[in-house]
């Protein structure tokens, strides 16, 4: 009856395994170099996590200050430790991926970050398609004005309900999804 679980941290974890299987099965260097992924993951893991979280608290410190009754700038530390209010921005993603390349590159297990990039890319975009639909559990990325009088467009993948303080019902546009459709598609 207390157990609470964040959906939004289940599809993200299946976002990172996407990310991890499918980088590794494109993986061609075979060789004692495959050790390269075994330094990457966590990183690129860790720092996507950091930097996605991070971007998205510094536009949106009132957000983080309101649900946590803080601060703005005292709001950091919530953002990092509770994670049933915010979202992350995708370009923090690609900057930590970024980031772990650069790293494992400058340890000399690759020869070039670019290269390992490569290979990531396409795992990166799963990874990405998981994330935004989890916005569809922590109701971050959907569109502000209600959609009214259409019936059939106030259900998914078009909207999602919403429900006020007051308990008043209305239908916003699903943008997280047709951000994930689209990645999807680039993939």
């Amino acid at each position: 009856n207390d157990l609470v679980i964040y959906w939004s941290s289940v599809m993200i974890f299946c976002g990172a395994l996407a990310f991890i299987t499918m980088t590794f099965a494109l993986w061609k260097p075979k060789n004692p170099r495959s050790a390269a992924l075994g330094c990457f993951f966590p990183l690129a893991i860790l720092f996507s996590f950091l930097f996605s979280r991070l971007i998205h608290w510094y536009f949106n410190m009132e957000q983080y200050a309101e649900s946590f009754g803080a601060s703005n700038f005292s709001s950091i530390v919530p953002a990092f430790t509770r994670f049933s209010v915010g979202s992350y921005c995708l370009p923090g993603v690609i900057l930590g991926i970024c980031f772990a390349a650069w790293i494992v590159s400058k340890l000399g297990y690759v020869t070039s970050a670019g290269r390992l990039l490569d290979f990531a890319a396409p795992g990166t975009c799963l990874l990405i398609f998981f994330i935004r639909l989890s916005a569809l559990f922590n109701g971050s990325f959907i569109g502000k004005r209600p959609v009214t009088g259409i019936s059939f467009l106030q259900r998914l993948p078009f909207c999602v309900t919403v429900t006020d303080t007051a308990g008043n019902v209305s239908y916003r546009p699903a943008v997280f999804f047709l951000e994930a459709l689209l990645i999807l598609i680039a993939f």
